[in-house]
């Protein structure tokens, strides 16, 4: 439930949320320093026309993880190999190799991405290996929530049965309900009344528990 998660986590989800809202693949991404305080956050902005100074949007590579690299400079952050990032969805090899190169050593996401997911780069480059960064997840529960948000946006811009075919795979009660709440409007109508976050994941908790 919402209230047992981390603050990283909650900013990650109000985030990804916030792109749902505004018709961008709903992915979050905040990047903490030792005290897991925030110093960063971004999200996927490819399907809008405007953006806070730095961050990418309205492109292919507007993603989370970029938009919130983009915002810690070496200078202003020189103890960066001792931060983490922290995703809704597995980066892609575009992300993890950007986490890498950005000296960050340790990566949190909360759900695989079979179709698109690029942690397996940490094990097969021996350039990206030699960085040893640690990465953990995925995470059940948020796992659950993060692909039927997911996977509601793909049906709403017109469903890839591959893409979603993978979700499945590690959530199959999510890609149902996430048809089930697509094909009802439901999402849809939370983000028209500017619901909370905090209120969406709790009623997807409840949802995914009946399944």
């Amino acid at each position: 439930m919402w209230n047992d998660l981390d603050p990283p986590w909650k900013d990650c989800f109000d985030l990804a949320w916030l792109s749902f809202k505004k018709g961008s693949i709903p992915i979050g991404a905040v990047i903490v320093n030792e005290t897991k305080t925030r110093v960063a956050g971004g999200r996927s902005q490819q399907y809008e026309k405007a953006g806070s100074p730095g961050e990418i949007v309205n492109h292919k590579l507007s993603h989370a993880e970029l938009n919130a690299l983009l915002k810690v400079g070496k200078e202003e952050h020189p103890d960066v190999r001792h931060y983490a990032l922290y995703s809704t969805m597995e980066p892609c090899p575009l992300c993890f190799c950007a986490i890498a190169m950005s000296g960050i050593r340790r990566i949190e996401y909360a759900a695989r991405d079979g179709y698109a997911g690029g942690v397996e780069i940490n094990r097969l480059s021996g350039y990206i290996a030699a960085k040893k960064i640690e990465v953990s997840g995925p995470y059940g529960e948020m796992e659950a929530i993060q692909l039927t948000i997911q996977s509601v946006f793909e049906y709403r811009r017109g469903p890839s049965e591959k893409l979603l075919s993978k979700w499945s795979e590690d959530s199959k009660a999510a890609v149902d309900l996430a048809k089930t709440l697509f094909h009802e409007g439901t999402l849809l109508r939370f983000a028209e009344k500017d619901l909370e976050m905090s209120v969406v994941y709790d009623f997807l908790c409840g949802n995914l528990k009946r399944r």
